[in-house]
């Protein structure tokens, strides 16, 4: 893999450590303040739908913008990609005030679709919540768009240090507001830290593109954009219904579910952002560039890789939360208003969670090698038999085995997702070479089943520990042991990393 790779990786990584560090203090110090009620699950509600409207135009915009900026930079010059970002800038800043303002005046409308089970107070709760809330999607729309040319001119450090930002400031206004706002200090939070998060990297990106204001929806650029857009979009938009259905189902079980679910996804959030997502950004990059040049054995051996790292990493992290997801939980929330049954509920979420945190992040490296190729329509048509699967599996198991089955239905679809992601790939580029990849990983899997017994034995052996103390030690044990049998199974990837070591060693001597 190629140096400047692991250097902007690492540049991510690094910052998206420190930032989901700070980002996780702050989802401490909620659970902590607010613990998991109803007051608290209307909050997940409303933030849960706006994020979903977000989340569906960011992505779709972004990951159809990237490819296009490049092939504009490369082949017409900086002045045509600096062009092209203005009119998507402009474009998508009229359409989100748009959405946003829909949101805030029909508020009351969209509370009764994604929280069917509630009326009155607890209703005009939701209402409200969205109202506010819907007031900084503009700003964290053209957030995602400003990362997105920061990422395409390979600057990625300030994407990162934006999510730090919005910490900090929701943070802040909790510690000093909640006394008297409540749970508002909390919501208000939320539109002010996007608006601070625009403006820092609004700053920054105009420093490396001339961004102007030009709105033309009748641009060659900006319908190619669009239509560009639209599938993924669609693809999107399945995805946040079957995060809709999920809340609408868990809010019908028990209270403070919702927010359970919110929880536990912050932790999957964590290690998923921390361990994989610095990666995947890199390589979409990397896939879009060797797209350009026609390179398709390049975005070949670049997915291996970006495969086989992710397994590599992900592995061992997988085993230590599925066996000790309770410590993790108490660790992280098991403290003032969290009490029992919170923990209770978010330690099955984190378990079932961390069993398709592998399966998420190679669907996540598919799909950008599909984008960075130009095909949005493929991913469309994956993400929807996805989803369809998602919500009959949870609406199904939901009545066996109650809010463990909002899960279950999540980890079925992604082994689907993986699946049928692969199979297409080798349908549109030939085959990949996966078979390159069985032996490695095959080792990867018995060091994880050696760990876990040895972890198992720990896990029986402290259970008198703290929860602090037990998780520290089977962590360090854990990562020790997985690497001393990749040694032994005389892994690639594990000689790799120790001859590197060694070299810097010697450097420094």
């Amino acid at each position: 893999m190629k140096k400047s790779i692991f250097r902007s990786a690492l540049i991510i990584s690094v910052l998206t450590i420190i930032g989901k560090i700070i980002g996780f203090l702050r989802t401490i110090i909620i659970a902590y303040i607010f613990g998991a009620d109803s007051t608290m699950d209307a909050y997940n509600l409303a933030n849960g739908f706006v994020l979903n409207v977000l989340y569906a135009l960011s992505t779709a915009v972004a990951l159809a913008f990237l490819p296009i900026y490049i092939e504009k930079k490369v082949n017409k010059g900086e002045q045509a990609a600096a062009d092209f970002s203005s009119k998507t800038l402009t474009v998508m800043s009229v359409s989100t005030i748009v959405i946003s303002t829909l949101v805030f005046v029909n508020a009351t409308f969209v509370a009764k679709i994604i929280a069917p089970g509630y009326t009155g107070t607890r209703l005009e709760q939701v209402g409200f919540y969205l109202k506010i809330l819907s007031v900084g999607m503009v700003f964290s729309l053209l957030t995602s768009l400003l990362k997105s040319i920061l990422d395409a001119e390979k600057i990625y450090g300030y994407g990162a240090f934006s999510g730090i930002v919005f910490s900090v400031i929701t943070i802040l206004f909790v510690l000093m507001f909640h006394d008297s706002w409540g749970v508002m200090s909390l919501i208000v939070s939320v539109p002010i830290a996007y608006f601070f998060q625009f403006a820092l990297l609004g700053v920054r990106t105009r420093k490396c593109v001339n961004i102007r204001v030009l709105f033309d929806l009748k641009d060659k650029d900006v319908k190619n954009l669009l239509k560009a857009a639209f599938p993924v979009l669609l693809s999107n938009t399945t995805i946040e219904i079957n995060q809709l259905v999920d809340r609408m189902l868990a809010s019908g079980t028990k209270e403070g579910a919702v927010s359970a679910l919110s929880y536990s996804a912050n932790l999957s959030d964590l290690v998923i952002s921390i361990f994989s997502a610095s990666l995947i950004t890199v390589f979409f990059t990397e896939f879009s560039n060797e797209a350009v040049k026609g390179n398709i054995e390049a975005i070949k051996e670049k997915l291996k890789q970006g495969i086989n790292v992710i397994c590599l990493i992900l592995l061992p992290i997988c085993v230590i939360t599925i066996l000790f997801g309770e410590d993790i939980v108490k660790i992280v929330y098991f403290r003032g208003a969290f009490d029992n049954q919170a923990l209770s509920l978010t330690t099955i979420a984190v378990i079932l969670y961390a069993t398709c945190w592998i399966a998420i992040n190679v669907e996540k490296l598919c799909m950008k090698a599909y984008l960075a190729l130009g095909d949005t329509k493929m991913p469309m048509v994956i993400s929807i038999i996805v989803v369809i699967v998602n919500i009959v599996c949870s609406i199904m198991m939901v009545h066996f085995v109650n809010f463990a089955g909002i899960i279950l239905g999540t980890v079925i679809s992604e082994v689907v997702a993986v699946a049928l992601n692969i199979l297409m790939l080798r349908k549109k580029i030939g085959s990949i070479g996966l078979n390159d990849l069985k032996l490695k990983i095959g080792k990867m899997v018995l060091a994880s089943v050696a760990m876990s017994v040895v972890l198992w034995g720990l896990k029986m052996h402290m259970i008198e520990n703290s929860a602090f103390l037990r998780f520290t030690t089977v962590t360090v044990a854990g990562f020790l042991i997985y690497g001393f049998m990749l040694i032994l199974l005389k892994s690639e990837e594990m000689w790799w990393i120790l001859n590197k070591m060694k070299n810097k060693l010697i450097k420094k001597v």
